[in-house]
Parts: structure tokens; sequence; C-alpha cells
């Protein structure tokens, strides 16, 4: 799929399809500090509760994140059967997600939902957003899944694994980085 739909035939290839934005999930945020002006939230909390509500073509799954100080509505309006089977009520998640209001009250709609794993700050990189097509997505493979690609691809390779393309004198005189180095940071700064 990889090869038809963007041209990548070698690992090479794959490491020359940079991101076209990243995110920023290197902080954990409290509910409490989402305002109107706030975009983008990234937050950790309890799954109080998750219900369906509607039938076919006007279902909704509505459930509530909380953490210490204060609680937030998430909503989907599609994958509703999906995303239901994956949340489980008293578990802690990472939520992600744009911020909006309904009814006056802030909440997070389709947002990017996980079990939150022992890190209190969120990750350690900006999360890259990569190109994809339809036809990849419907076979799971959005960006970030090639985002997970890239991953595993960069902590496979060693600096000596990438040659360089520009002399050492070069380098140093305008305080280049070397070339793996580079890639690593274009992929996850």
């Amino acid at each position: 799929m990889l090869k038809k739909e963007l041209n990548i035939f070698t690992f090479a290839d794959l490491l020359e399809h940079f991101p076209f934005r990243h995110v920023d999930k290197t902080k954990v945020s409290k509910i409490s500090e989402i305002t109107p002006d706030t975009d983008y939230i990234q937050i950790a909390g309890i799954l109080t509760d998750a219900e369906v509500f509607g039938e076919k073509y006007t279902k909704r799954l509505i459930a509530h994140v909380q953490d210490d100080t204060g609680s937030i509505e998430l909503a989907w309006f599609q994958g509703v059967t999906w995303v239901e089977k994956q949340l489980n009520t008293k578990y802690k998640y990472l939520v992600f997600g744009k911020v909006s209001y309904f009814n006056g009250k802030p909440q997070i709609v389709h947002p990017e939902i996980e079990l939150f794993a022992q890190e209190p700050e969120g990750k350690s990189y900006l999360e890259p957003v990569y190109p994809t097509t339809e036809k990849l997505k419907s076979r799971s493979l959005n960006g970030r899944q090639i985002g997970k690609l890239m991953l595993g691809l960069i902590n496979q390779l060693s600096p000596r694994e990438i040659v360089e393309n520009l002399p050492e004198s070069i380098r140093k005189k305008h305080h280049f980085t070397d070339r793996f180095n580079a890639y690593k940071s274009i992929h996850f700064p």
C-alpha cells in the first residue's frame, strides 16, 4: 500500500516522507486550565461514564473524563460501536483533542484516547503528522500509524547507517548537526 499510494519503496523513502506538521503532546494539562482560548489540549483522567444516545444515523457516544480539578465531556458521532468497546469506566485515560463548547461547557469531539501509561509529563517529543491517503486510512494506515512506523525505523538506525552528504569542515564551520540527528529532529523534535 505504501508503494502504491505514497511511492515509498525503501526505508530511505520512508525516512524522506516528512511530516507536514507536529502536534505538541509534551504537556498533560488539568481540566481547570481550559479557557475559551484553548485550542488543543491533552488531559489525563478517570473515565467516569460512557453512554450511547440515539439510533442509526443519530447515534452518538457521550463520555466524561474527570481529573482532580474537574470534568469534561467527550463526544463521538462516528465509529460509536467500536469506540464504546474500547472504553472502560474507572480506568485512567490520556485524552487529546480540540476543545469546543456545547451549551456553554467545554467538550472534546472525536478525541484521541488511550489508556494512561505512567508518563506524567506527556511525550518527550512533538508528535509528527504525516500525509496519507483515504485508501491508506481505510486500511488503518493513517498519519499516526505512519508515525509509529517511523519511530520504529528511527530507533533501529544508528548514526553510521546514514551517510553524511556534507564535509566535516563545512558542518563544523556552520555548526550543522550530523545527518542522522537532522532526520531524527525532523521527524521527532
